[in-house]
């Protein structure tokens, strides 16, 4: 179902009544086998070029778009290397023209991007092929934020009943580094690396447990560090980004989230002895929350009336999240507060239908949303005068920068003016 890719960094949390509508696009008219988003990608905030946005559909093929403009990149349509639906797409935290991809079914071999080469054609230039030797099919996958380790989670291996993790040095890409087998006992749903801390790795699976491992340690039993068990089938998980006003300080580091199949919620420490800190076993009814602090308490669920469908991910610190109904309406849902979600725009032309993953980035107070009809959708924050704040004009800002490039580049060709 739903996938979510989390930013968080700002220092102020953001007025969720006031996210507009500001963009939209059409990623059918870019490329026909776009139909719907299945999943988003952002470059890292701290690496530049910081506005390209990777998206995921029923295809072969990654469409690379402007993050401010939601205008396709000359030249960067990615396909022709895989030979099934890609999956899952991770930009790289330590060069931002790297892109990670892999793909279901019957490709068993990641595929690694350099996107300063014009891959129109799917040129094989611009591919690193990291194979796997068992022939897994992978369903997930993540490079580390030093860029030299690469991961990715295996579907169930139903002759051998193993759901492998397995890991690649970068530097060596036709055979594997290792992997774990003994953690999970069915498919991988996510495999995440720490933002900042290159041998610390999150996993999840459908199986319902999310794993934490210090890649430090010389065996898998030495290197599981926590195990959290959601009960039910995950199908989406990542850490939960350090920001010091919205955040505890200690926490910052070892906060990670997982999304379950019956639309469940979870925020934990993912450490030894760690703390579940939010937990939500289904949405909320409209009679009342049905958010709790413990595993054992027992949620009522008399009323049947959701506030919402499903859940497309988690905002900010992971206190909110964004939710929605099968007709496109997007709400954000505070998990603090208990009150009812505030829905985006009312009255806006905005998505159709389900909506599958959102980016949410907090330099730019700005939101990025993708649905099965096949659009994207950019939310900023506005002032109270009813204009974008400062911090949310990156398109304005980018335009103003195109206009005076093109004028020099006139000047350049007309050359001095004579008397």
């Amino acid at each position: 179902r739903a996938t979510a890719t989390t930013e968080s960094g700002g220092n102020q949390p953001p007025s969720w009544r006031n996210l507009s509508l500001v963009n939209s696009a059409s990623t059918a008219s870019s490329s026909p086998q776009h139909s719907f988003v299945i999943q988003l990608a952002s470059q890292p905030a701290n690496l530049q070029p910081t506005s390209r946005l990777a998206v995921c559909s029923p295809s072969n093929q990654i469409l690379l778009l402007d993050r401010r403009s939601l205008q396709p990149i000359d030249g960067q349509l990615l396909g022709s290397g895989h030979d099934s639906q890609i999956v899952d797409c991770r930009f790289s935290r330590a060069a931002w023209y790297e892109l990670l991809t892999c793909a279901s079914r019957w490709d068993d071999q990641l595929l690694l991007w350099d996107l300063r080469v014009n891959n129109n054609k799917g040129g094989s230039a611009a591919i690193v092929r990291f194979n796997s030797e068992s022939g897994d099919c992978m369903s997930t996958a993540d490079i580390s934020c030093d860029g030299l380790l690469l991961c990715a989670g295996a579907e169930l291996d139903s002759a051998n009943q193993d759901a492998r993790i397995v890991f690649w040095d970068r530097r060596f890409p036709t055979a594997p580094l290792g992997c774990y087998s003994d953690s999970h006992q069915d498919s991988l749903a996510r495999v995440r690396f720490h933002p900042s801390r290159s041998r610390r790795l999150l996993t999840a699976s459908l199986d319902g447990l999310a794993c934490s491992f210090d890649l430090t340690a010389e065996c898998e039993d030495d290197a599981l560090v926590f195990t959290y068990n959601a009960g039910c089938g995950i199908h989406g998980a990542d850490w939960i980004a350090a920001d010091s006003d919205l955040q505890p300080a200690q926490l910052a580091e070892s906060v990670a989230y997982v999304l379950t199949g019956q639309e469940g919620y979870a925020l934990f420490e993912a450490e030894e002895l760690g703390d579940t800190l939010i937990e939500l076993d289904r949405l909320p009814v409209l009679g009342g929350p049905t958010i709790h602090d413990d595993a054992s308490e027992e949620a009522d669920d008399g009323v049947t009336s959701r506030v919402a469908d499903y859940i497309v991910g988690p905002l900010t610190c992971g206190h909110h999240l964004l939710v929605g109904q099968h007709s496109g309406r997007l709400g954000v849902l505070s998990l603090k507060q208990q009150t009812a979600p505030v829905w985006l725009s009312e009255g806006a032309v905005g998505h159709a239908d389900t909506v599958r993953c959102c980016h949410w980035d907090s330099e730019t107070n700005s939101l990025v949303t993708g649905s099965e009809d096949g659009m994207l959708c950019l939310w900023q924050q506005q002032t109270a005068s009813g204009g974008l704040s400062a911090a949310s004009r990156p398109a304005e800002s980018f335009a103003k920068k195109e206009r005076q490039k093109k004028r020099k580049q006139r000047r350049a060709r007309m050359g001095p003016v004579s008397g």
